[in-house]
């Protein structure tokens, strides 16, 4: 655990574990049912850009722990290439939330009528 290689107590590091799981699958459920996501974007790229920071900070250390990332656990022969492309994955992720929360998270004032359409607030009568 990356946590207490860093000098987290157990018991602190399996509660920030346990929570985060329980915030991710409560985040992933939110934005699949589509409630409120102006906010659940926002929160969820907050999230994932501090997982990101800590994915940076492990890559910068001598001999960094395994960040226990889902599906890059032994993909590479070192934890730092671990950490790298978990950034470089993150990275993407974040570019798509944006993208969603660019499209999606405005709301329908923020949004541009389809080619070819106007919006009723410019048609003419």
């Amino acid at each position: 655990m990356a946590l207490v290689v860093l000098g987290f107590k157990l018991s602190l590091a399996n509660a920030a574990i346990i929570t985060l799981t329980v915030v991710e699958l409560y985040l992933g459920g939110v934005l699949l049912l589509k409630l409120d996501l102006r906010y659940s974007l926002l929160v969820a790229s907050g999230l994932l850009l501090a997982f990101t920071g800590f994915l940076w900070y492990l890559s910068l250390l001598a001999h960094p722990p395994s960040c226990g990332c889902m599906g890059l656990t032994h993909l590479f022969a070192s934890n730092r290439q671990n950490a790298l492309a978990g950034i470089v994955r993150n990275v993407i992720i974040l570019w798509l939330l944006w993208w969603a929360y660019d499209d999606y998270g405005k709301g329908s004032e923020g949004r541009k009528p389809p080619v070819g359409q106007t919006s009723e607030a410019t048609a003419t009568p």
